[in-house]
């Protein structure tokens, strides 16, 4: 697939790729995909951005991903969670995904 729409100039952001010469890098549009998981939401604070830029900046970026194979180690330790969350500097916002977990501290 050719990727028309990814587009880089170095007087323009830095030269970073960008949609069709806008001030809207590749990198921009996939941290908007993570933010508004819901497209019609995207596309109401972002109208410029058409579906095929969206398309062109994944694939665009996925050429740069290879395909790596991460050695894990083939054994585990258990680690118990009361040490972490006894700790009064234990943040709460771990302590509350925990608990709407239902995670039992032990």
């Amino acid at each position: 697939m050719k990727l028309d729409r990814i587009t880089s100039n170095p007087n323009r952001m830095n030269g970073q790729p960008s949609i069709r010469n806008l001030r809207l890098t590749v990198r921009r549009v996939i941290e908007l995909l993570a933010i508004y998981p819901n497209r019609e939401e995207l596309r109401q604070e972002f109208p410029e951005l058409e579906d095929e830029d969206i398309q062109q900046a994944l694939i665009f970026v996925s050429s740069y991903l290879g395909d790596r194979i991460i050695e894990l180690p083939n054994r585990y330790e258990l680690v118990s969670l009361s040490q972490f969350y006894l700790n009064p500097t234990f943040p709460k916002k771990f302590s509350y995904l925990l608990h709407s977990l239902k995670v039992t501290i032990t």
